[in-house]
């Protein structure tokens, strides 16, 4: 579960961080932000089971899931997991580049 990293006086006050609207409850499974990191996550352990442990060459979502992608991964390099770069492309429905060129669609399971 992810929470929003700032603190508020009152757990229930709104306010804007990173240009989205955070109330401080818990995210579910379901919110969209932890959707598009859970996706991601399970595409590199079908990347790594099926690359022998490789990395990707490149991840590609469009700019609103980058965006929420962004705000979860906020300790992390913007635009970039795990040495991966991740580039914009409004026209995706979000891939992965594999290490042997192939696209692997951002989906969850694994």
């Amino acid at each position: 579960m992810w929470r929003c990293p700032i603190k508020s006086a009152v757990p229930s006050q709104t306010h804007r961080s990173s240009s989205l609207l955070c109330d401080n409850r818990v995210m579910t499974d379901e919110s969209p932000i932890h959707t598009v990191h859970k996706r991601v996550c399970h595409t590199f352990l079908r990347h790594w089971k099926a690359h022998n442990n490789a990395y990707p060459k490149l991840i590609k979502m469009t700019p609103e899931e980058l965006r929420q992608f962004n705000i979860v991964n906020s300790f992390g390099k913007p635009n970039e997991l795990w040495g991966v770069p991740i580039e914009i492309d409004p026209s995706t429905t979000g891939v992965m580049i594999a290490v042997d060129g192939t696209e692997m669609p951002l989906v969850e399971g694994y």
